[in-house]
């Protein structure tokens, strides 16, 4: 996002050989599990922003798309960039009933990424016929001739289902953050585990299939998870966690699965993100007479 102070110390590089994907044979009866290969996209930069309003359809509405991948060409079928933004609630919001509270526009970690050389040549029928991420590409190329998130024909997204995104957080290092003793067993159960973001989740990519926008909404997950993501907010500040992206694979000819796009984040304090002006937001409510 444009005039923003610099935020590289905040993020690094994902490893996608440190993320444990599906892999065959047989997956939904064996369970097989493996490091990925090579992500699809590399991570160019990172942006903690808030705003009055939750910031929806960043890119380019806010700020500009991502530059590289200079050789992309639309006959790939997969973008040359891709931004992903975690939209986070400051709020846990109601515990059954009712909506989330609008004032709560929270903070948004916009992640922005451009293809790999591996992946357009793969795209583009340039890259070796045995690569085992051809699956993953052909997937997301599936994706992105559909431009949404839905699945055809209305089909429920779960785990069987091919093409859902999912997103897997790590914080590395577990053992040694500081939590709260109520809620280290859960955390611990569920670091490394793929959270499903169908629902959650919408997709908007560009009209000549360069880019494309995927924004996921916290406050749409369980309010379990809510909660617990609210009260470890400020964890964050301390800890180095890895976030990995993938579309899931079902299938053996869907298989394996691969990493699309990760990054690891580092020190974040959420509470602290760079105030930017969206038109969006609702204009201020006057006092007085």
């Amino acid at each position: 996002l444009p005039d923003l102070p610099p935020v590289s110390r905040c993020w690094s590089p994902g490893d996608a050989s440190k993320v444990k994907v599906r892999v065959g044979p047989n997956y939904l009866s064996n369970g097989y599990k493996d490091m990925s290969l090579p992500a699809l996209y590399e991570c160019v930069g990172v942006d903690v922003v808030s705003a009055a309003c939750r910031i929806d359809e960043a890119i380019p509405r806010l700020g500009p798309i991502p530059a590289g991948a200079e050789s992309w060409s639309s006959t790939s079928r997969v973008p040359r960039a891709l931004v992903v933004n975690c939209q986070l609630p400051f709020q846990e919001g109601p515990k059954l009933f009712g909506q989330h509270p609008p004032e709560d526009a929270g903070v948004s970690v916009i992640i922005h990424f451009v293809a790999t050389p591996d992946l357009l040549k793969l795209a583009t029928g340039q890259g070796e016929a045995s690569d085992d991420r051809l699956p993953a590409v052909r997937i997301l190329q599936d994706l992105m001739d559909r431009k949404t998130l839905d699945l055809p024909n209305g089909e429920k997204p779960g785990n069987s289902s091919v093409g859902v995104m999912k997103a897997i957080g790590q914080v590395e290092d577990l053992a040694q953050v500081d939590l709260p003793r109520y809620l280290r067993s859960s955390v611990e159960r569920y670091n490394g585990k793929p959270i499903l973001l169908s629902g959650c989740c919408k997709m908007f990519p560009s009209e000549n299939g360069e880019f494309a926008e995927v924004d996921f909404d916290v406050r749409t997950f369980s309010w379990p998870t809510k909660s617990a993501l609210c009260k470890l907010r400020d964890r964050m500040r301390s800890v180095t966690a890895h976030m990995a992206f993938v579309l899931q694979g079902t299938a053996d000819e869907d298989l394996p699965e691969v990493v699309l796009a990760d990054v690891r984040l580092h020190n974040v304090d959420l509470d602290q993100g760079a105030w930017i002006d969206d038109p969006r937001a609702p204009a201020p409510t006057k006092q007085g007479p």
